[in-house]
């Protein structure tokens, strides 16, 4: 007895029909987004911008001795050293704090200089390799390594305390009165600030720590200790000169975000949660995700980035507003959550959830940066003026030109306005200053300037 089908054909084809529909418009969508996705990546590189690890590896070379120091860095000890003894750990943050707690004339009090003491033998090993190495001879102006995009959190920490184990360094030895080692470890402390690396946005927030760190250090040294002219001629040579950072940043974070979602070991949206250990059935599960995933958010992820390269470019204030203003799409997405709209954009392209992962940090870091180079300015100045007054003892300049062109070869430049530094003789010393957010001279005092004062 032939029984009756329960779907009538009818509904079978159009469950047919619907099913090709839909699969012919996963193909489409993903055709013509993969078009011009390629299409953009190809006028990228046409007009010199890296977007992929080839592309740094051409523009950005890593010489040998740079991959050299980075091995000594790692094992944080000379040849031959016990490698039981640790790297700078401890309690140098907790005793750096005490420090940076201090005016920059008080003296640190018996029991913190003890204890400063105690904290840096504990570390001897690794700044005295840093002590004795004479960093210039590694290409520091190098910013990229080529071994791929790698995110390596722990390099940076420890860049960041390298550099604070450094200042404590600076800091002592200015207290017992050894002047060269003291200039010595400043220098190194701007040195390894800007180590080589391409850890994108990270690297970028890890150098600013480590100089502002180090600025720390230099304003305390400028009033406590006695430098002579050769120490202050190495600082001033030590001291980064403004760069391309926040812009090259930009470019390594988005030719890493390219990287992370093209590489399918990286990247395996499609079935989460689900390992697949044959070759064949990975690669499958690959461009199945990559069919349902699309090009939406990859395609918004170029658009993004290309106005903070474009941002990167701009003078400080038109900077910071263009950063500010490009951010105000994240509020937006997060209160969209619960939208349906937003749930079904999100189910289409999971490429969209990525897109927020490091948009959290782009302000501060343009922010910091903005800061940083204000401050290195001040510090460039400073040291101009110490320099200045060992020629003339018992005297300051009256104004900064008068360290053209013997000490400065330009006085160095507000990154906030566009104009040199501010400098003005106090009772007993001097300030230089930056306007800050202020974005106008409102003297020394305000709550946006930047200052560096030397009080003796």
């Amino acid at each position: 007895m032939n029984q009756t089908s329960i779907i009538p054909n009818w509904c079978r084809l159009a469950l047919l029909a619907c099913v090709l529909a839909v699969v012919a418009l996963l193909w489409a969508r993903h055709h013509f987004g993969r078009a011009e996705y390629e299409s953009r990546i190809a006028a990228l590189q046409a007009a010199g911008e890296p977007v992929t690890a080839s592309d740094f590896a051409a523009r950005y070379p890593d010489p040998p001795p740079e991959r050299q120091f980075r091995r000594l860095l790692r094992s944080g000890l000379p040849a031959g050293s016990n490698p039981a003894v640790a790297g700078p750990i401890g309690d140098v943050w907790a005793v750096w704090e005490r420090v940076r707690a201090l005016t920059n004339r008080e003296p640190f009090a018996p029991e913190l200089l003890e204890q400063a003491r105690l904290v840096l033998a504990s570390n001897a090993a690794p700044v005295e390799l840093l002590l004795r190495t004479d960093l210039a001879d590694f290409g520091l102006l190098h910013q990229w390594q080529t071994k791929g995009f790698a995110l390596d959190g722990d390099s940076i920490f420890r860049r960041i305390m390298l550099c604070r184990t450094l200042a404590l360094q600076t800091t002592y030895e200015a207290e017992v009165g050894h002047p060269q080692r003291t200039a010595t470890a400043l220098v190194r402390g701007f040195q390894v600030a800007r180590l080589p690396s391409h850890e994108t946005m990270f690297s970028a927030i890890g150098q600013l720590a480590g100089e502002r760190i180090t600025l720390r250090a230099l304003d305390r040294t400028l009033n406590r200790a006695r430098l002579t002219d050769d120490d202050l001629r190495r600082l001033d040579k030590a001291l980064p000169r403004p760069s391309d950072l926040m812009r090259e940043a930009m470019l390594t974070e988005r030719a890493y975000q390219i990287y992370w979602w093209n590489d399918p070991a990286a990247s395996s949206l499609a079935l989460e949660g689900v390992s697949v250990a044959n070759p064949t059935l990975k690669h499958a599960q690959d461009q199945v995700g990559c069919l349902l995933r699309g090009y939406g958010g990859r395609l918004q992820l170029l658009d993004r980035w290309a106005g903070r390269v474009a941002a990167s470019r701009l003078p400080m204030r038109e900077q910071l507003a263009a950063i500010a203003a490009s951010q105000s799409w994240l509020p937006q997405m997060s209160a969209n959550r619960t939208n349906l709209a937003d749930r079904v954009r999100r189910c289409w392209d999971a490429d969209y959830v990525l897109l927020g992962l490091t948009e959290p940090k782009v302000i501060p870091l343009f922010n910091d940066n903005a800061i940083d180079l204000a401050g290195l300015a001040n510090a460039q100045a400073a040291v101009a003026i110490e320099r200045w007054r060992l020629a003339h003892p018992g005297r300051l300049p009256d104004t900064l030109s008068e360290l053209v062109p013997a000490y400065l070869t330009a006085v160095p430049l507000d990154p906030y306005d566009g104009q040199p530094v501010r400098y003005k003789k106090l009772p007993v010393g001097y300030v230089v200053y930056s306007v800050g957010t202020g974005w106008t001279d409102q003297g020394e005092r305000s709550s946006s300037a930047i200052t560096l004062t030397v009080e003796r």
